[in-house]
Formats: C-alpha cells, sequence, structure tokens
C-alpha cells in the first residue's frame, strides 16, 4: 500500500471527491454568502466556519454578495448547481425587509441552511447570533456604574434582529435603572453627516446626554470623530461606546461588546455538517454569549482589554 502511496504521490495524483458526490446527491462542500469583505467582524465569522470544515474534511465555497437580492439569488443558485452540502448565510439585512425569495424552495428540496447574525428567518431555518440583549444591557450597566444617566443610544437605519434586541437591552437597562429614554434614540441611514446631525441635536438639548452608546464600533469612531470637530474631549466630556470588538475598538481604546464571531461560525456550520449527514434539527436561535471589554473611551482610566 505504502508503494501504491509513493508511486501516487510522485505522479502528483489526486483524489476525486466529486465522483462520490454523485451517489451521495452533494460535494463536501458548504456554501457560504457574506455581504461583504470589509469587515473583521465577518471575517471572524469565516474563521470559524472554516474551522468546523476541516475538522470534518468539508472545504468552503465563499462569495460576497454586497447586500444585492440578485446578486445573493444568482450565489445561491451557481452553490446549488455545484451541488453544495448546505448554504451558511451571514447576515445581509434582507430577511425582514425582502425575504429570502430562494429560501423556501431550499428548505423544500431539503438542503440545510443556517443564517448568522439574524433571526428573522428562524421560523423556516436555524440561525446562530449573538446575546445582542444581554450584551446592550452589560454595556448601559457599566456606563450607568461610571454615575451616568442621560445616555444616548445611535443605531443605523437596519432591519436585522440583532440590532433591534441591541435597542430593546438598551432601553430595558435604562428602564431598570429608572432612566428616562426620551429624545435619547437616534435612528437614521449611516452617514458622517446624520451622525454629526444627530450628536448636534442631542447635545443642543437643555438636558444633554453624558455618553453616547453606538450601535456598533465603526459608528463609535463616527461619533468621536464629530465629537473632536466639536471640541469635545472622549471620555473627559462625554463618553463614548460601541459594539463588536472589531480591530477597530481596539486603536481607538474603546470600550466595547465583544461578539465570540469566531464561535458563531463554527456552531453554524456545525451544524449545517450536522445536518448533511442525514441528522434533523429544529429550526432554532442558538445565542453565543457577549461580554463586555473595557477600555478608556468610557472613563475607566485603565486598558483591560
Amino acid at each position: 500500500m505504502r508503494r501504491v502511496m509513493d508511486v501516487a504521490k510522485q505522479l502528483n495524483y489526486r483524489q476525486n471527491r466529486v465522483a462520490p458526490s454523485v451517489f451521495r446527491g452533494y460535494t463536501q462542500v458548504l456554501g457560504v454568502l457574506m455581504p461583504d469583505s470589509d469587515s473583521t467582524f465577518f471575517a471572524r465569522i469565516l474563521g470559524g466556519v472554516q474551522k468546523a470544515c476541516h475538522e470534518c474534511d468539508f472545504v468552503v465555497h465563499l462569495t460576497y454578495t454586497e447586500r444585492d437580492p440578485d446578486i445573493e439569488a444568482k450565489d445561491v443558485n451557481r452553490m446549488l448547481e455545484h451541488r453544495v452540502a448546505g448554504v451558511l448565510v451571514v447576515e445581509t439585512g434582507l430577511s425582514r425587509s425582502m425575504p429570502h425569495p430562494w429560501l423556501s424552495s431550499l428548505v423544500a428540496e431539503g438542503i440545510p441552511c443556517v443564517i448568522v447574525d439574524d433571526a428573522d428567518a428562524c421560523d423556516v431555518v436555524g440561525c446562530v447570533v449573538s446575546d445582542d440583549f444581554e450584551g446592550a444591557r452589560l454595556i448601559v450597566n457599566h456606563l450607568l456604574s461610571h454615575g451616568h444617566r442621560r445616555i444616548a443610544f445611535l443605531t443605523g437605519v437596519s432591519v436585522t434582529s440583532c440590532v433591534r434586541e441591541r435597542r430593546v437591552g438598551f432601553e430595558a437597562a435604562m428602564k431598570g435603572a429608572g432612566c428616562d429614554t426620551e429624545g435619547l434614540i437616534s435612528c437614521f441611514e449611516y452617514s458622517e453627516q446624520n451622525v454629526f446631525s444627530a450628536v448636534a441635536n442631542m447635545l443642543a438639548n437643555n438636558n444633554p446626554p453624558t455618553a453616547i452608546f453606538a450601535d456598533t464600533d465603526y459608528a463609535a469612531e463616527v461619533v468621536m470623530n464629530v465629537l473632536y470637530k466639536m471640541n469635545l474631549r472622549v471620555p473627559h466630556d462625554i463618553a463614548v461606546v460601541g459594539y463588536a470588538d472589531t480591530e477597530l475598538s481596539r486603536g481607538l481604546r474603546l470600550t466595547t461588546v465583544h461578539q465570540d464571531a469566531h464561535t458563531m461560525g463554527y456552531i453554524a456550520a456545525k451544524r449545517l455538517l450536522v445536518q448533511a449527514g442525514g441528522e434533523l434539527l429544529p429550526n432554532e436561535i442558538v445565542r453565543i454569549p457577549s461580554s463586555l471589554v473595557v477600555r478608556r473611551t468610557c472613563g475607566c482610566s485603565d486598558i483591560i482589554a
């Protein structure tokens, strides 16, 4: 046998992994759809997916949809033509405003599918998300512990369940502390000008916020730039916190919420692999715990992480 393997190696022989799919009905490939390639959060999800695939001798067929429903549909169709064993979809923001038109047919054909970072389709497929309600509650409670009672929440217009959960968690924590949120929640299309207007309007209030909770690290960076232009110092004049714990937050020394994106991707891929093996799993929401990461923008003197 060893002599056979040595000769095969000399001849650059490669195993034909496509041939068995004729009998099995699928290849040892998982299709993965991501919105874009710019986010370290998405990159960490992909790392978890790849780890799960490596453990089971599967590979990843990756596409970036740029949140375009037409591209998404075409990519899913190409994946099915290549007989992927399952399809993993990272949040696209389409599932609530415009339900994935291909999702019902995918389910009808018995092809496993899992959605990551959005739970709106949990009645149709399994979903893996971070515990965004708890994450928002943790960071608001930390600001409350600093003595802040006027905490603003800035959020972009989003249709994903995760962003809505952050708002619900914010409101629950504020209500639990007996704090009013009237005039302290601003929802808008992300742009520096819109952030500037939202922050300026809140600070012009007779009782302005002393802390701002931006629902992503990227939004928090824009908030900090806006405050700098207003000659306001963070955290001396006003505290700022973000969400996700991206690489950006480390450079900004930003207090934020860590989402275990790697575990989210790993668990989602494992679910797909189990289903590809013929096991039925319930359409449930798997919530991965979030944790607080304390740095300097909240007013803490030392960088903890």
